[in-house]
């Protein structure tokens, strides 16, 4: 985008300047050429791309072709000369040009002196003295002589312009000017405004930009109606004209300067990797910074070498091909192919073409830009793995379903009996309630993969989870120590802490599993604004560090997998830890990596979105003993088993139920209820396989009564759609469902 501004500068430049300027290529032929130099010579653009400067210089052809090769060793010239016009004519000018060995052209500024001349020509014949004339001539000549020196600024010329016109007028000892120029003020030294004055109007591309002001110090004989020659008039006004014409070309000079400059910055800092390549042997002849930086190759070493120094020895004749397009001039778009680091190492690139031609229409060179895509490419391969989690999620799913509704039959049940049964049983079927609710564990797992197992979100300290993790897993361990660092103002989270908790857990025994004989975990966290691997935002960044064995290579891209570890064949690990790991940190739009090296040790990074709220003080609430009425409640499950066992246990709580098995029987049942006794509340299954759902059958009863009270019995904590009252996590025992229960009834 800088590009095309710079671009568009410099031709509003060129086009708007009273300068003619124009670009000829090394044998001497117009290329290009602005509107200022068409009208100076009566040509059309296109009729002067039929030109060549033979053509157009008064100069002898042979004294033209000597100023070229000198200009060509120089770098630059300025000197004075006549054009033929169109029309046959002809006029003076004065040609400042420039050699560009990149561009292998010729940039000429061309300013038109014909009145000047004329003015010259005039002043030779006025009737004052010899003396006085020679001066004038001098003063002139000298003005060209001093604006053609080379690097000078606008201000040194002012100041050496104050110098030439002091000694240029009749009282030199008593002449003092100054300039003005748009806001700004130049002055000679000696200076000093009084009514003894003339000044002159200075106009820049056509308009007034400021004035050329001389005064004398005191009152001298007033000669031709004042104390100044009319030829000093005459001069002034020469003057003053000359320096518009120069502030434009200096201004404009600059402006291309700044725009080539700017030009050569973006080139060498784009993100792309940029170079021009010889057309006939596949030669790089230049290259910008970002292709060296990404390389690892020094300019030495790649320019004049072939094309094919970057390319990998298997990718060759891919690379030779692409060469041979080149050569032919043929457009090459969005090429992935893989690029050769210095080190060996590679760039995934996506390589654009396009061929750089004569006037002839052959091909010179091409200009070959590569863009990285490596980390776009990583990106696709993680989208992938995550359609394969996804994948794995619809079977965990269904795993996870029927897995908890057993679990609740069993939970239930248990609980039921441990209000009915003596001591003895009652203490066997603590343990046996005990054991089941370990299980809970596997279905977890199972449903961090499912669709819908989105995490239970509360605004918590990061340093809080990692410190909990750390009591449960290292406990009081003589072999395994933990070092952490937190950061002092640690940013709060937004996260489900039993999910991120688990986290830190399977981190914690994967380290703990990569140092049998014992050794210190480093945990850091820290605020962190716009990682690169992430992206912008606010995040919490934690990295945990073991030194372990570490893991090989060719394993690193795998351990997020399902069911790979590297720990199979000594039969410790399932390979579910870091695929559960990867998955709860994605769902809370987060990011975990690994990096590691045999022998050294893994590290372990992750990012968390950081939260604007605050984190809430857990309000203590005191239970108070209190009677409740009997509750009628409609109870809706696609099982029949769940369907008893919650009957069951709203029985033993001293609350009434009746189920049914969807939504249909629902609405009938809650319909037909309200013109004789309608229920208190409803408890509705979220899923029904081949039935209307919680969410849908929720959406009738609203329009049978606005206030119903609906509480969703679900396999996953944090489903709690729009309109239900609370969530009931399958799967659940007495106490839990009382403790709901309750809640609903205060």
């Amino acid at each position: 985008m800088k590009n095309d501004k710079c671009k568009g500068y410099m031709e509003i430049v060129l086009k708007t300047t009273q300068d003619g300027f124009w670009i000829l290529d090394r044998a001497g032929k117009v290329i290009d050429a602005n509107p200022a130099y068409c009208l100076m010579s009566g040509y059309t653009k296109d009729e002067l791309l039929q030109l060549s400067i033979p053509d157009l210089d008064h100069e002898e052809p042979g004294k033209t072709s000597k100023r070229i090769n000198r200009v060509i060793e120089n770098g630059s010239e300025r000197f004075e000369t006549c054009h033929h016009r169109k029309d046959g004519s002809i006029f003076d000018v004065e040609i400042s040009t420039t050699w560009s060995k990149e561009g292998g052209c010729f940039y000429c500024f061309c300013h038109h002196i014909t009145e000047r001349k004329q003015m010259e020509k005039t002043l030779r014949k006025r009737t004052k003295s010899l003396y006085e004339r020679v001066k004038e001539l001098n003063c002139l000549y000298s003005i060209s002589d001093l604006i053609g020196e080379p690097n000078i600024t606008l201000e040194e010329v002012f100041q050496g312009l104050f110098g030439l016109i002091q000694a240029s007028w009749q009282y030199p000892g008593i002449t003092c000017s100054r300039i003005f120029l748009d806001d700004e003020e130049y002055k000679a030294e000696n200076f000093k405004e009084t009514i003894w004055k003339q000044s002159s109007e200075i106009f820049v591309n056509g308009k007034r930009r400021g004035g050329l002001e001389i005064c004398y110090l005191k009152e001298k004989l007033e000669i031709d109606e004042g104390p100044f020659l009319k030829e000093e008039r005459n001069l002034i006004d020469a003057i003053a004209e000359r320096l518009g014409h120069v502030i434009e070309r200096m201004r404009s000079r600059s402006a291309l300067q700044e725009s080539d400059d700017r030009l050569r910055i973006l080139y060498n800092n784009s993100p792309d990797m940029y170079a021009s390549v010889s057309a006939h042997d596949a030669k790089i002849l230049m290259c910008n910074e970002t292709l060296l930086k990404k390389t690892g190759y020094s300019r030495e070493e790649l320019i004049g070498f072939p094309i094919f120094k970057i390319y990998p020895d298997n990718r060759m004749a891919d690379a030779k091909k692409a060469s041979q397009k080149l050569v032919k001039g043929k457009i090459i778009e969005d090429k992935e192919l893989t690029l050769k680091r210095k080190d060996g190492s590679k760039i995934e690139a996506s390589l654009n073409v396009n061929a750089i031609k004569d006037e002839a229409g052959r091909v010179k060179y091409s200009m070959c830009s590569w863009r990285d895509i490596t980390d776009a490419k990583r990106a696709e391969k993680d989208k992938e793995k995550m359609v394969r989690l996804e994948s794995l999620g619809v079977l965990a799913g269904g795993i996870a379903h029927d897995f908890n509704n057993l679990l609740a039959v069993i939970m239930g049940n248990v609980s039921i009996a441990l209000q009915k049964e003596g001591k003895e049983k009652r203490e066997v079927l603590q343990k046996v309630l005990k054991a089941i609710e370990k299980t809970t564990g596997l279905s977890n797992q199972l449903l961090t993969f499912a669709k819908g197992g989105r995490p239970s979100i509360q605004v918590t300290s990061m340093s809080k989870i990692i410190e909990e993790s750390l009591n449960l897993n290292l406990g009081k361990s003589s072999e395994h120590s933990c070092e952490t660092i937190f950061q002092d103002d640690l940013w709060p989270i937004e996260v489900d802490e039993n999910q991120i908790g688990q986290v830190f857990q399977n981190l914690l025994i994967n380290a703990k599993q990569a140092m049998p004989e014992g050794g210190t975990i480093n945990i850091e966290a820290k605020n962190i604004v716009d990682p690169i691997a992430v992206g912008s935002g606010n995040y919490i960044h934690v990295s945990v560090r073991d030194a372990g064995i570490g893991i090989p290579e060719k394993y690193l891209s795998k351990i997020f997998d399902p069911y790979f570890s590297t720990k199979q064949k000594e039969g410790g690990g399932t390979g579910l830890g870091l695929a559960v790991s990867h998955s709860i940190i994605r769902k809370h739009n987060g990011l975990i990596n690994a990096e590691s090296e045999p022998g050294i040790g893994t590290l372990f990074n992750i990012f968390l979105p950081a939260s604007k709220k605050q984190i809430l003080e857990e309000e203590v609430v005191l239970e108070e003993d209190e009677v409740h009425k009997s509750l009628k409640i409609l109870v809706m499950d696609d099982e029949e088993l769940i369907r008893e066992m919650v009957g069951d246990m709203l029985s033993a709580i001293g609350h009434r139920c009746k189920s049914v098995k969807d939504g249909k029987e629902a609405i009938e049942a809650y319909k037909n209820a309200l013109d004789s006794e309608p229920f208190d509340l409803v408890i509705l299954d979220l899923t029904i396989p081949g039935g209307m759902g919680g969410v849908e059958t929720l959406s009738y009863l609203k329009k049978l009564d606005k206030g119903v009270i609906v509480i969703v019995s679900s396999g996953y904590a944090d489903e709690l759609p729009e309109g239900f009252k609370v969530a009931l996590p399958k799967p659940y025992n007495v106490k839990s469902l009382k403790e709901v229960l309750d809640k609903i009834s205060k």
